[in-house]
């Protein structure tokens, strides 16, 4: 399996996923829809319906049952990203406006609420049996309950300068990983995999969504914005992601003094955001985090372990090995 092997097989399923996107993410009022797509249009990874289908395609080939849900896992996880921007006050994503800096809070408020309604009117609407859908319906309530405890935690851990790694941990698990774990479950739960296989993983999309949000948040400082967020938001915003956290435990005492002051300044200059780059890259805490990733994706690979020799697994394991070294 190479690079341009995965590269090929994200692309084909993509391809699907954006058109059922396409034809589903449609709403009477023009502008409402125009709002609801707007991020959809604006690129994406799409590893949580890749890793969904691909899950999946392991153990059943029936593609057509499985998009649905796929595409349903990838628009809810974009309704969160409209709500999260508007929370944060996030101006770009993707290298475009924002939502609501696009159309206003109002119209983005709704679009989000819009998303994620239709998410389970797709679950219901699918050729699923009824039982299924229940279940599937059930999990997608209780994952998007933890996204909102995960968000929640994040917007309060701002206000405090006393952040442990442990509560990061637990933060990141919800607002990041239980998506993930989702995405990789349902998947096998759909195409009929034994429950040692579905629990197995569910622990490989925990993991990995841990792993991949360290590597964002080491992005955020050292990045190229015009893949994402502005560099250095998560300064602004006073966020303690794990790379401010190991900077925080990393430097001496009037460095560290210096970081916190700037992390409650809520009006800090290009020079500031600088200096606060500055101070968390000579710390060390690039590398820290770094080899932190490295813990929670070399646990997701010994994860897919659990997964029957096919192709499906070998790019499931490519792309978590690449994960570490994106630019974006």
């Amino acid at each position: 399996m190479t690079n341009t092997d995965l590269q090929n097989d994200i692309a084909k399923i993509v391809e699907m996923v954006n058109n059922y996107i396409q034809i589903h993410v449609k709403f009477s009022n023009t502008k409402l829809s125009e709002a609801s797509r707007h991020l959809f249009n604006a690129g994406g990874k799409r590893i949580r319906p890749y890793i969904m289908t691909t899950v999946f395609s392991i153990f059943n080939d029936e593609n057509s049952l499985i998009i649905p849900i796929a595409s349903a896992v990838e628009i809810l996880h974009t309704f969160t990203l409209i709500h999260d921007d508007i929370m944060d006050k996030d101006e770009f994503r993707r290298g475009f406006p924002t939502v609501h800096t696009k159309w206003g809070e109002n119209i983005a408020i709704l679009a989000g609420d819009s998303l994620q309604s239709l998410v389970f009117l797709i679950i219901t609407r699918s050729s699923l049996n009824s039982s299924l859908k229940i279940k599937i319906i059930s999990d997608f309530s209780a994952t998007l309950i933890r996204i909102c405890e995960g968000q929640a935690m994040d917007l309060q851990f701002e206000k405090r300068n006393d952040v442990s790694v442990d509560e990061y941990l637990d933060m990141v698990s919800r607002k990041t990983g239980d998506l993930l774990a989702l995405s990789a479950r349902t998947g096998a739960i759909v195409a009929g995999a034994n429950p040692d296989i579905c629990n197995a993983l569910s622990q490989f999309g925990m993991n990995f969504g841990i792993g991949f949000q360290i590597v964002d948040d080491i992005l955020g400082i050292i990045g190229d914005e015009k893949f994402g967020k502005p560099i250095g938001s998560d300064l602004r915003q006073g966020k303690k992601s794990y790379v401010i956290l190991a900077a925080l435990s990393l430097l001496n005492s009037s460095e560290k003094n210096e970081l916190e002051g700037l992390l409650v300044n809520n009006n800090l200059t290009e020079k500031q955001i600088e200096r606060g780059i500055s101070l968390i890259q000579s710390s060390g805490a690039i590398e820290k985090a770094r080899d932190m990733a490295n813990i929670f994706i070399q646990n997701a690979l010994n994860n897919l372990e659990h997964l029957p020799s096919h192709d499906g697994k070998k790019c499931l394991q490519l792309l978590t090995q690449i994960s570490l070294q994106r630019n974006y």
